[in-house]
């Protein structure tokens, strides 16, 4: 199911560079990265598709550096530990 998810929204992303090719600047740069015969296409989704693979095959760092890292804020939970100084359980062990 991911996988279908994944696939379904890449080709709507397709769609919508599609749409706006004659005005795009990313669009050209993924024709020319895309090395086709013909300069364009009526049907430019397999062009937009090996120009996207081509730019990523020479990417080698891998989709982690890409994400940015979000630090979690610490927990506003109350708890007994904090209130009571608990934090040191050794000295109550029987």
């Amino acid at each position: 199911r991911n996988l279908n998810l994944l696939l379904t929204i890449v080709i709507g992303f397709i769609g919508i560079l599609s749409e706006h090719q004659n005005d795009s600047i990313l669009i050209k740069k993924i024709f020319q990265c895309a090395k086709s015969i013909y300069s364009k296409a009526k049907f430019v989704y397999y062009q937009i598709a090996d120009g996207i693979y081509d730019i990523l095959q020479k990417s080698t760092t891998g989709i982690n550096n890409l994400i940015s890292k979000c630090k979690s804020k610490e927990s506003q939970q109350l708890t007994l530990f904090d209130v009571l100084n608990l934090h040191n359980l050794s000295s109550f062990v029987i």
